[in-house]
């Protein structure tokens, strides 16, 4: 017998944790080991609605326009539903992205929770359909499994005039490294900034550093959203003396203070700790010095007792209507850290990169991929495919348990 008030807490508990999980995969508090943790309880109310069948539907069917969390409880349910309701269910989904485009991350979501045998035939179909919706999401689907398309499907999305649909080309020809994936770039960026953001990274991916750099460049000096991924990539790819040149200039700029230092933890010189510590004082952006520091050396401020109490807020500092972007990131107290890199400062090469306190190498690499908090991971992710063309991009927002099969060797 089927409980209403379960399904419906399946349902209500489904999206809920995957809205924390959307936070997880981003967050410096998390590891590979918390994103999995999350993710078995997502999939366990997920199982839970696939077990309550109709009733399910119901539920999941009702609570659509609460949000990307419930659709991505109807998405997950509805790719494991019965094959004679699939159609039908999956039509109604469809129409809600339609009308409700902002839900579209929730249905992304339940794709990358679904199997892709359960979701192939639909990713193959949408992928060739004219409408701009379907085939990104055709697009999109490929890429979270990391399954290729057909190059002349790929060719022809990258010629569409849908930002959607060429934003999930480029981002599929540079993470699969796909077949020819250079003849299949366009020849220089169109459109927005985050298009010209997205076609230098798929370039660099595929190992064309001179056509992405200018693009980076202009991109990194720029007031939007984009600055500082693009100046993060920059640094990756400028020698030594060009990046500590690139991050003092912008270290020396109130209105590039922040950039530079997330600059610096990309970079991974040694060199550029005492300029980080020279900065580290600047409550606005102490956090996030802290956590640069952290990405260089490896040094966890919190297990080394290198943090201290947040500072009291005035009256002017309180915004609620302003989320903190720092308030995950620990408070670094300056006189210690300045204090442990004393200490262990010989232990890093001048010239060499690190990561994690480990050299940007392979095998590195995969340990931070492994171990490491969820930013670290995604930055182990993207230099692995900046030392190999041949790499595919591996995606740290994938299940957790496929990853802890993958990386840590669980069951």
């Amino acid at each position: 017998m089927v409980v209403e008030s379960v399904v419906h807490q399946h349902a209500e508990e489904a999206a809920f944790q995957w809205a924390r999980r959307s936070s997880a995969i981003r967050s410096p508090r998390y590891s590979l080991k918390d994103v999995a943790a999350l993710d078995n309880r997502v999939e366990a109310h997920v199982a839970g609605l696939r077990l309550a069948g109709a009733p399910a539907w119901v539920a999941c069917e009702e609570a659509l326009e609460d949000g990307p969390g419930e659709m991505f409880a109807a998405t997950a349910f509805v790719f494991r539903t019965e094959p004679d309701k699939l159609a039908s269910r999956l039509e109604t989904l469809l129409a809600r992205l339609e009308s409700t485009p902002e839900l579209q991350r929730g249905f992304v979501g339940g794709l990358g929770f679904s199997s892709w045998p359960s979701i192939s035939t639909h990713a193959r179909s949408w992928v060739e359909s004219e409408a701009p919706l379907l085939k990104a999401l055709g697009l999109t689907a490929f890429r979270v499994h990391q399954k290729p398309p057909p190059e002349v499907t790929l060719q022809r999305a990258l010629t569409m005039v849908d930002p959607g649909v060429i934003q999930e080309a480029l981002r599929l020809v540079g993470e699969m490294a796909v077949g020819r994936s250079v003849q299949l770039l366009p020849s220089e960026p169109k459109g927005p900034a985050p298009l010209r953001l997205l076609w230098a990274r798929s370039n660099l991916h595929l190992q064309r550093t001179a056509p992405a750099m200018p693009v980076l460049h202009a991109l990194a000096d720029e007031d939007s959203s984009e600055a500082q991924p693009a100046a993060e990539l920059l640094v990756r790819r400028l020698d030594e003396q060009s990046a500590l040149k690139w991050i003092r200039q912008g270290l020396g700029r109130n209105d590039r203070r922040r950039r530079a230092v997330f600059a610096v933890g990309a970079a991974g010189y040694p060199k550029l700790v005492d300029d980080l510590l020279s900065v580290m004082e600047d409550e606005s952006i102490s956090r996030v010095a802290g956590f640069a520091f952290t990405m260089l050396t490896g040094a966890d401020l919190e297990f080394l007792d290198l943090n201290r109490e947040p500072p009291e807020p005035s009256d002017e500092d309180v915004d609620p209507a302003i989320e903190d972007p720092d308030a995950e990131l620990p408070w670094p107290h300056v006189a210690r850290v300045r204090d442990w890199w004393t200490q262990y400062k010989k232990d890093y090469v001048a010239g060499r990169r690190y990561l994690m306190g480990l050299p940007v190498e392979r095998t590195s690499l995969q340990r931070v991929l492994a171990v490491g908090k969820q930013p670290h991971r995604r930055a182990a992710a993207l230099e692995q495919v900046l030392l190999d063309a041949k790499t595919p991009l591996y995606l740290t927002s994938k299940p957790g348990w496929a990853q802890a099969r993958e990386l840590l060797g669980w069951p």
